[in-house]
């Protein structure tokens, strides 16, 4: 595994940084980033708490690893 993509498996509450997006993950059971990325955009769209500020919440932790590229 490269390991620039480490992060998409250290436990969220590492790599988050808003309440909101950690109580999105919370309500959503999310351990990892990697459980996120797996669902299209819809899909996370779908998801309770999760929105627009969260998706891009998730773009820019993504992109501050050099992933954005995996969504």
């Amino acid at each position: 595994m490269e390991t620039k993509k480490l992060i998409l498996h250290r436990p969220i509450a590492e790599v988050a940084s808003s309440e909101e997006f950690l109580k999105m993950c919370d309500v959503n059971n999310f351990k990892s980033l990697n459980e996120i990325i797996a669902l299209t955009i819809n899909e996370m769209l779908r998801k309770p708490k999760f929105n627009l500020r969260s998706l891009k919440e998730l773009y820019k932790i993504l992109k501050r690893h050099h992933l954005e590229g995996c969504i």
